[in-house]
């Protein structure tokens, strides 16, 4: 018996012997088909990803392509610069006739090279290591009622008539590594409420009895002295009547004291405000010369017949001892229609002079050494298009403040854009053409801040903007504004933020 149980047992064993060979086949083959299903798995979810990341760098080129729009509308945001000839009719506010570069409706061409390459269309083409990017600007014209708000083509926004705003919309197409990705923004320009007009952190002196101020109106924290009958004339083309915000009664034109006159140009300082004797005429300004000084802190001339202004209207800031906060506006008190405090950004006006290089000399808009005279002419101040969105900057480095004498080269017409000089006076010179279209700005270097700074303009100089000064102000030659609109699309006047943003998942982007 017990044989024939070791017999069965071994016939047992021998008849099992191959099934651990065929179990570990199928098993071999069940988890060959469990991994290359986990492999497909892991590889499809891997593509996924990559291609997430491609769009999302595209996303991010694309970006980068909005933020170098609201770069260029910092620089140039002139609306006709941006227009569209076929669309809703806009007052060219900028001498130049033909659209930018950026413009919607610009030369056709491509963007890139293979296989980064977008295919031939308007705008700008900005090319860069993480892909490259097709940039548009487009202007869009004030709504003035509800259904032109809701027009693609006009503002999004029904602004008050003294709004200056002006809105933009900005289309990229962006590609990296095959991925394409559109974004339609609008961005809006914002007034900086710089001074649009003649201000001096010290005095103002007018030294010529043939000087004219046309359209717009002198502000000094010092005094005013050495003006004369009619010099200041026509009406002040940035504030009329000075109101702002913080300014409810405005000045004395609102009051009736000058009826009919209530924008016109004048002169206001937190000092005395000096006439010159000898022009006094018998009515208005006959008071002795040691008794001029009745004519401090607010004047206006608008021509023989006016009233003389009253003697104690003087400037105070919201918020100081003559004008505590909260408080109502005392009935002698006037605030700057501008915000006095604030001046324009140096570093932003250096990196722009720092990128317009004349292509004949390579020579940039930027100069800077420690003292002495630099020269601004014709053959220095490079003029971009539109040329008021040139930009010129002097800074001295030194101690001791330098000059720059201001020119325009005989032949050639007059010098447009923004000149800012940093710790450093400013002489306008006798010679060439004698004008100068836009802004002259002095600032005091932090390093120096009790540095006397001048602008001096000299002979028959015409100046056809303003001039901001932290120092002191002769003014001898002809003066008038340019536009005011002008002047808030000028690099340094105005911020650019945004207003709309959002990704295309069309090829058409409206």
């Amino acid at each position: 018996m017990k044989a024939m149980s070791n017999s069965l047992f071994r016939r047992f064993v021998k008849e099992e012997s191959g099934m651990t060979m065929g179990l570990v086949v199928i098993m071999i083959v069940l988890i060959g088909v469990m991994g290359a299903g986990l492999l497909t798995f892991v590889q499809r979810d891997l593509e996924n990803v990559v291609e997430v990341n491609r769009g999302q760098k595209a996303i991010e080129v694309s970006d980068a392509g909005v933020q170098a729009a609201r770069r260029q509308l910092l620089v140039n945001s002139f609306p006709n610069q941006y227009n569209d000839p076929n669309g809703p009719a806009t007052t060219p506010l900028s001498p130049e006739a033909s659209n930018s570069p950026w413009a919607f409706d610009s030369g056709s061409a491509t963007c890139g090279s293979p296989p980064e390459m977008l295919a031939a269309g308007p705008g700008r083409c900005i090319t860069t290591p993480e892909g490259n990017v097709r940039v548009t600007i487009k202007y869009l014209p004030p709504s003035t009622t509800e259904a032109e708000r809701k027009d693609p083509n006009f503002a999004p926004e029904v602004l008050p008539s003294k709004d200056q705003r002006d809105y933009f919309r900005v289309e990229t197409d962006g590609v990296f590594s095959g991925a394409r990705r559109k974004i339609q923004a609008i961005l809006v320009t914002e007034d900086l409420n710089l001074p649009k007009a003649y201000f001096a952190t010290q005095d103002i002196e007018v030294g010529s009895s043939s000087t004219t101020i046309t359209n717009v109106s002198l502000f000094a924290r010092g005094n005013i002295t050495g003006l004369r009958e009619d010099m200041l004339v026509g009406e002040d083309k940035a504030y009329g009547d000075w109101k702002n915000d913080s300014n409810n009664k405005a000045r004395l034109g609102t009051t009736g004291v000058l009826s009919g006159a209530t924008k016109a140009a004048g002169a206001g300082a937190e000092g005395i405000i000096e006439y010159n004797p000898s022009s006094y005429n018998s009515d208005q300004r006959s008071a002795p010369a040691a008794n001029t000084d009745r004519y401090k802190r607010l004047d206006f001339d608008a021509g023989a017949g006016s009233a003389a202004p009253t003697p104690d209207y003087r400037f105070c800031n919201k918020g100081s001892a003559c004008w505590p906060a909260g408080a109502p506006q005392p009935a002698n008190v006037i605030s700057y229609p501008f915000n006095d405090g604030r001046k324009l950004d140096a570093g932003f006006l250096q990196s722009i002079a720092e990128q317009q290089v004349n292509p004949s000399t390579s020579a940039s808009n930027y100069k800077t050494q420690a003292a002495g005279n630099v020269n601004v002419d014709s053959d220095t101040f490079y003029q971009v298009a539109p040329a008021l969105s040139s930009v010129y900057v002097v800074k001295f480095t030194g101690a001791s403040p330098g000059n720059v004498d201001l020119s325009t080269n005989n032949g050639q017409p007059c010098l447009s854009g923004t000149l800012l000089v940093i710790n450093g006076s400013v002489d306008t010179a006798n010679s060439g053409e004698k004008c100068f279209n836009g802004i002259i700005a002095v600032q005091k270097d932090p390093e120096y801040p009790t540095t006397n700074l001048e602008y001096r303009n000299i002979g028959n100089f015409t100046l056809n903007g303003f001039a901001n000064i932290e120092g002191t102000m002769k003014i001898r030659g002809s003066v008038s504004p340019i536009v005011t609109n002008d002047v808030l699309n000028q690099p340094g006047y105005h911020d650019v933020k945004t207003w709309s943003w959002r990704e295309c998942y069309k090829e058409a982007c409206n």
